[in-house]
């Protein structure tokens, strides 16, 4: 019987993963609840009806709550952060980043972060964000990502993932796009986000993760071979510092 559960339970998650757009909506609705409208600003490569749909969709696999709250957002169920429990936005995340981003005069910011365990206690030291960030210091290394940047795109337009990277680090791709843009993004000192930590990871996969950066040095950033050794070396350093302080 547990067995045929687990089977049920793996074709159930593969429906999922196997659509584009859904692992996405519930990557963005891991964050926070949102409103139809704000999933659009999201997802803007899908019509209104493509993501209405979607999101039917993930109602009747009990994956976003089938009634929306008070203010018309949409919500994770429990079996959608069952799919979707790594990353975490502080309540103040968004109101805190864009009263930062004003005072900054900016179009890009990130915040600082705490780092928590699959039972969310908090480990290591919290990652302070680098006050400053420039393009070439983007070059080097991702110290801006999904789970802590925002961008304003009411100066420049909106900014696409690149869907050609296959997920090759497309995050860090589209924020190195949007850094470009004025050549700087600043980083918020208050600590609004948690970050999950799961053993068997990406994240803690250090062999594929280094192959994988520096694949994206070479084959994205088009760096010659020398450059993409030092920037992947960089990167390890700089991630050593950052994920091994105590």
């Amino acid at each position: 019987m547990t067995e045929k559960k687990d089977e049920c339970g793996v074709k159930y998650t593969l429906d999922i993963l196997e659509d584009r757009w859904q692992p996405r909506i519930i990557f963005w609705l891991g964050f926070r609840p949102f409103t139809i409208e704000e999933l659009h600003q999201l997802l803007p490569e899908l019509t209104d009806v493509a993501l209405k749909e979607k999101i039917t969709s993930l109602q009747n696999l009990r994956i976003v709550n089938p009634v929306v709250d008070e203010e018309n957002k949409y919500s994770l169920t429990d079996d959608g952060n069952d799919l979707r429990n790594d990353d975490i936005w502080l309540p103040n995340f968004l109101e805190e980043q864009i009263k930062f981003m004003k005072n900054k005069n900016a179009i890009c910011v990130c915040c600082s972060y705490s780092r928590i365990d699959e039972k969310s206690n908090e480990i290591l030291k919290p990652v302070i964000a680098k006050k400053v960030i420039t393009s070439k210091d983007m070059q080097a290394v991702d110290y801006v990502g999904t789970l802590t940047g925002v961008y304003d795109q009411s100066k420049y337009g909106k900014v696409y993932l690149k869907e050609e990277l296959n997920s090759l680090l497309d995050d860090y791709a589209f924020f190195i796009d949007v850094i470009n843009l004025e050549g700087v993004a600043y980083g918020n000192p208050k600590i609004l986000a948690k970050y999950r930590l799961r053993k068997g990871s990406m994240t803690n996969n250090k062999k594929k993760l280094i192959k994988k950066h520096y694949l994206f040095y070479k084959n994205v950033l088009n760096q010659n071979l020398f450059k993409s050794i030092y920037s992947t070396t960089k990167w390890g350093i700089t991630g050593f510092f950052k994920y091994y302080s105590k």
